[in-house]
């Protein structure tokens, strides 16, 4: 469904126009009755007329400050506020009129942004904006009947083009790829330099290291969740020295000892000479005495 709402537009104080989908709508009538005002409201707005002043004070009513016209198709919004001024003027689109968060505003002296909004509610012109598809005067210029070719074509490359996948491809050509492939030229000078240091580089016991490195870690949450004692500084008292008098020790006397036992000589051969006697044993040759 397409909603056109009017207010304060010309002669049309308020009004709201709701045409089928998939349909040809023709306004006819006699003259003087508001028939024209939704074309002149949307030949304005795609040809870009709008922005001018007196376009606008044309279009708004005699008696009101501002005239305000909003398309709705589907979810889709598309409102127009005409004021005197330029800057008080304002077109706005939103993409999903149930979330109001989504609303984009842009002042009617902003010509580049207006009609970024137009083109993305849906509206199509060529010919600087004196044909557009969504809407063909009586004496106007109608489509692949009265138009030329390049105009033709035009229309014809726009509606069966996708933009959006062409503006793609030239990026991507033109800005992505060759990024892509100094992307790819770096990555491999640094694996070239990396595989050279690896190849250079000592072997060394990682395991031990990494082991040294779990122990390290264990240690530090360890002493990480200890909580320490602050102690206060110890006072030191101011001591006094008491004098000492000095002690008068006596002289120890030295004592001698002397060895009052003489030499005895020794008698163990006498006492083995006596022990043969004894056992009938002659102690000079060892033979028996009898």
């Amino acid at each position: 469904m397409f909603k056109i709402e009017i207010k304060d537009v010309q002669a049309i104080r308020s009004a709201t126009i709701t045409i089928e989908e998939n349909t040809i709508v023709e306004f006819t009538g006699d003259n003087s009755n508001g028939k024209s005002v939704v074309a002149k409201v949307i030949q304005a707005l795609t040809s870009g007329d709008i922005r001018h002043k007196d376009v606008r004070r044309t279009l708004i009513n005699d008696e009101s400050e501002e005239g305000i016209i909003v398309f709705t198709h589907k979810q889709e919004s598309l409102g127009i506020i005409m004021r005197e001024e330029s800057k008080d003027s304002i077109i706005a689109y939103t993409p999903d009129i149930t979330d109001n968060t989504t609303g984009i505003f842009r002042a009617m002296n902003d010509p580049e942004g207006c009609d970024a909004l137009v083109r993305q509610f849906g509206f199509r012109t060529y010919a600087g904006g004196d044909i557009c598809l969504q809407l063909s005067p009586t004496w106007g210029a109608i489509p692949f009947v009265t138009t030329s070719g390049s105009i033709n074509d035009a229309i014809v490359q726009d509606i069966t083009v996708d933009k959006i996948a062409d503006e793609f491809l030239k990026t991507f050509q033109t800005i992505t790829f060759p990024l892509f492939k100094e992307k790819i030229k770096n990555l491999k000078h640094e694996k070239e330099v990396y595989e050279s240091a690896l190849n250079n580089m000592e072997s060394y016991d990682w395991r031990a290291y990494e082991d040294i490195g779990n122990r390290m870690r264990e240690t530090y949450n360890i002493l990480s969740k200890l909580n320490f004692l602050e102690l206060e500084d110890i006072p030191i008292p101011n001591l006094e020295i008491l004098p000492v008098s000095e002690i008068d020790l006596k002289t120890l006397p030295i004592i001698e000892f002397y060895d009052y036992i003489p030499d005895i000589t020794p008698i163990e051969k006498e006492l083995d000479d006596l022990l043969d006697i004894l056992n009938g044993v002659c102690p000079t040759c060892n033979k028996p005495l009898v």
